[in-house]
């Protein structure tokens, strides 16, 4: 049920982070940082704690791979 307010910028949200070559896509570590998307449209996938990000950067790895890779 958590929502992120993207005027807050005090207001801490994490993602995953992933190692990615030719031979491997790899969860790495979890970042908490200022929330801006670099993308072309859109909004990063955020989430309320480093815990949160860390298993869902870990169990979903094939899903983010997907997503990644297109």
């Amino acid at each position: 049920g958590w929502k992120p307010d993207w005027d807050n910028y005090s207001e801490a949200k994490y993602y995953p982070w992933f190692e990615m070559s030719h031979s491997s896509f790899a969860f790495d570590v979890s970042f908490c940082a200022l929330g801006s998307a670099d993308a072309g449209s859109g909004s990063r996938l955020k989430l309320k704690s480093r815990e949160l990000a860390e298993y869902c950067g870990k169990q979903f790895k094939d899903i983010w791979k997907d997503i990644q890779l297109g």
